[in-house]
Protein backbone atom coordinates (compact mmCIF):
# COMPACT_ATOMS: atom_id res chain seq x y z
CA UNK A 1 0.00 0.00 0.00
CA UNK A 2 2.45 2.41 0.90
CA UNK A 3 6.11 2.37 -0.49
CA UNK A 4 9.46 2.33 1.44
CA UNK A 5 9.79 5.99 0.13
CA UNK A 6 6.60 7.12 1.74
CA UNK A 7 6.52 5.56 5.08
CA UNK A 8 10.61 6.89 5.14
CA UNK A 9 9.56 10.41 4.84
CA UNK A 10 6.64 10.70 6.50
CA UNK A 11 8.73 9.51 9.46
CA UNK A 12 10.99 12.36 8.57
CA UNK A 13 8.15 14.58 8.70
CA UNK A 14 6.71 13.27 12.10
CA UNK A 15 10.24 13.49 13.78
CA UNK A 16 10.64 17.03 12.43
CA UNK A 17 7.36 18.35 13.64
CA UNK A 18 8.03 16.78 17.01
CA UNK A 19 11.01 19.08 17.67
CA UNK A 20 9.29 22.47 17.68
CA UNK A 21 6.96 23.51 20.19
CA UNK A 22 5.52 26.86 21.95
CA UNK A 23 7.58 28.14 24.57
CA UNK A 24 6.49 31.05 27.30
CA UNK A 25 9.26 33.40 27.59
CA UNK A 26 9.62 35.59 30.91
CA UNK A 27 10.49 39.29 29.72
CA UNK A 28 12.11 41.64 32.49
CA UNK A 29 11.42 45.15 32.46
CA UNK A 30 12.54 47.65 34.36
CA UNK A 31 11.49 51.49 33.71
CA UNK A 32 13.05 55.03 34.46
CA UNK A 33 12.63 58.19 33.81
CA UNK A 34 15.72 59.70 31.66
CA UNK A 35 16.30 63.32 32.69
CA UNK A 36 17.25 63.60 37.07
CA UNK A 37 14.90 66.46 36.93
CA UNK A 38 11.50 64.19 37.90
CA UNK A 39 11.93 64.25 41.40
CA UNK A 40 8.38 63.02 42.31
CA UNK A 41 7.44 59.39 40.87
CA UNK A 42 5.94 58.99 37.43
CA UNK A 43 3.03 56.79 36.81
CA UNK A 44 4.11 54.29 34.55
CA UNK A 45 2.48 50.71 32.99
CA UNK A 46 4.07 48.08 30.76
CA UNK A 47 1.04 45.36 29.53
CA UNK A 48 1.08 42.71 27.24
CA UNK A 49 -1.35 44.96 24.89
CA UNK A 50 -1.68 41.26 22.70
CA UNK A 51 -3.90 40.52 25.34
CA UNK A 52 -5.74 44.11 25.52
CA UNK A 53 -4.98 47.39 24.92
CA UNK A 54 -7.80 49.24 26.74
CA UNK A 55 -7.29 52.26 29.17
CA UNK A 56 -8.51 49.84 32.18
CA UNK A 57 -6.37 47.02 30.89
CA UNK A 58 -3.26 49.76 30.98
CA UNK A 59 -4.50 50.87 34.66
CA UNK A 60 -4.10 47.43 35.69
CA UNK A 61 -0.28 47.49 35.62
CA UNK A 62 0.44 50.71 37.15
CA UNK A 63 3.32 51.55 39.03
CA UNK A 64 5.24 54.45 39.27
CA UNK A 65 9.43 54.84 38.96
CA UNK A 66 11.44 57.38 40.50
CA UNK A 67 15.14 58.26 40.64
CA UNK A 68 15.54 55.92 43.46
CA UNK A 69 12.76 53.23 42.66
CA UNK A 70 12.55 51.65 38.97
CA UNK A 71 9.06 50.02 37.76
CA UNK A 72 10.06 46.79 37.45
CA UNK A 73 7.16 44.31 35.88
CA UNK A 74 7.62 41.01 33.80
CA UNK A 75 5.48 40.22 31.00
CA UNK A 76 5.18 36.64 29.49
CA UNK A 77 4.98 36.05 25.44
CA UNK A 78 4.66 32.82 24.02
CA UNK A 79 6.90 31.91 20.54
CA UNK A 80 7.87 29.25 18.53
CA UNK A 81 11.37 27.16 18.95
CA UNK A 82 12.95 23.67 18.21
CA UNK A 83 14.25 21.71 20.76
CA UNK A 84 17.50 22.38 21.59
CA UNK A 85 17.17 26.09 21.17
CA UNK A 86 17.43 28.27 24.02
CA UNK A 87 17.68 30.96 22.76
CA UNK A 88 15.41 34.34 23.94
CA UNK A 89 12.27 35.19 21.96
CA UNK A 90 13.34 37.08 18.57
CA UNK A 91 10.77 39.72 19.37
CA UNK A 92 9.29 41.50 22.21
CA UNK A 93 5.83 43.62 21.98
CA UNK A 94 4.05 45.74 24.58
CA UNK A 95 2.13 48.89 25.49
CA UNK A 96 4.26 51.40 27.71
CA UNK A 97 1.59 53.54 29.06
CA UNK A 98 2.34 57.06 30.42
CA UNK A 99 -0.21 59.05 31.73
CA UNK A 100 1.72 62.00 31.97
CA UNK A 101 2.92 62.21 28.96
CA UNK A 102 -0.86 61.20 27.30
CA UNK A 103 -3.98 59.83 29.01
CA UNK A 104 -5.73 58.84 25.58
CA UNK A 105 -3.83 56.07 24.40
CA UNK A 106 -0.35 54.13 25.06
CA UNK A 107 2.69 53.39 22.95
CA UNK A 108 3.83 50.44 21.51
CA UNK A 109 7.23 49.24 21.92
CA UNK A 110 7.77 46.42 18.89
CA UNK A 111 11.30 45.49 19.78
CA UNK A 112 13.65 43.44 18.10
CA UNK A 113 16.32 42.99 20.98
CA UNK A 114 19.69 42.41 20.50
CA UNK A 115 21.98 41.00 23.34
CA UNK A 116 23.91 43.81 25.19
CA UNK A 117 22.84 46.69 23.00
CA UNK A 118 20.65 49.86 23.37
CA UNK A 119 18.75 51.96 21.40
CA UNK A 120 16.63 55.06 20.90
CA UNK A 121 12.83 54.23 19.35
CA UNK A 122 10.36 56.04 18.78
CA UNK A 123 7.31 54.16 20.22
CA UNK A 124 4.14 55.22 18.09
CA UNK A 125 0.97 56.23 20.00
CA UNK A 126 -2.00 54.07 20.48
CA UNK A 127 -5.39 55.67 21.23
CA UNK A 128 -7.63 53.65 23.36
CA UNK A 129 -10.75 55.50 21.45
CA UNK A 130 -11.48 53.32 18.34
CA UNK A 131 -14.92 54.73 17.34
CA UNK A 132 -13.35 56.03 14.18
CA UNK A 133 -13.41 52.52 13.17
CA UNK A 134 -16.92 52.71 12.87
CA UNK A 135 -17.16 56.28 11.44
CA UNK A 136 -15.11 55.76 8.57
CA UNK A 137 -12.28 58.05 9.66
CA UNK A 138 -8.48 58.21 9.98
CA UNK A 139 -6.88 56.72 13.52
CA UNK A 140 -6.22 59.65 15.81
CA UNK A 141 -2.74 59.93 16.11
CA UNK A 142 -0.27 62.00 18.55
CA UNK A 143 3.77 62.14 18.31
CA UNK A 144 5.80 59.04 18.60
CA UNK A 145 7.27 58.72 22.15
CA UNK A 146 11.33 58.72 21.87
CA UNK A 147 12.51 56.00 24.28
CA UNK A 148 16.08 54.34 24.97
CA UNK A 149 15.71 50.79 25.37
CA UNK A 150 18.80 48.55 26.17
CA UNK A 151 18.74 44.68 26.42
CA UNK A 152 20.38 41.29 28.06
CA UNK A 153 19.92 37.91 27.68
CA UNK A 154 17.93 36.56 30.76
CA UNK A 155 18.07 33.22 29.69
CA UNK A 156 14.21 32.38 29.56
CA UNK A 157 13.31 36.15 28.26
CA UNK A 158 14.96 39.53 27.72
CA UNK A 159 16.10 41.59 30.64
CA UNK A 160 14.86 45.36 29.09
CA UNK A 161 15.80 48.53 30.47
CA UNK A 162 13.76 51.28 29.30
CA UNK A 163 14.11 55.12 29.58
CA UNK A 164 11.71 57.66 28.70
CA UNK A 165 11.58 61.11 29.12
CA UNK A 166 10.39 63.03 32.04
CA UNK A 167 6.61 64.27 31.39
CA UNK A 168 6.01 68.15 30.34
CA UNK A 169 4.48 69.54 33.04
CA UNK A 170 0.36 69.97 31.88
CA UNK A 171 0.16 73.26 29.92
CA UNK A 172 3.79 73.05 28.38
CA UNK A 173 3.61 71.07 25.38
CA UNK A 174 5.74 72.82 23.69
Amino acid sequence: MFGARTVAGLAVAVLALAGCGTVVYENEFTVTVSESSATAPVPVAIFDNRMGDTADWARQHLGTTSPDRPYVTTVSSNQTRMIGDNSPPQTVNVGLYLPQHEKTGYYALDLTPVADTSVTVDAPFVTYDYSWESKGTPRPTGPPLPVTVSFRDGGNGWLIDVQVPAPTPVGDKS
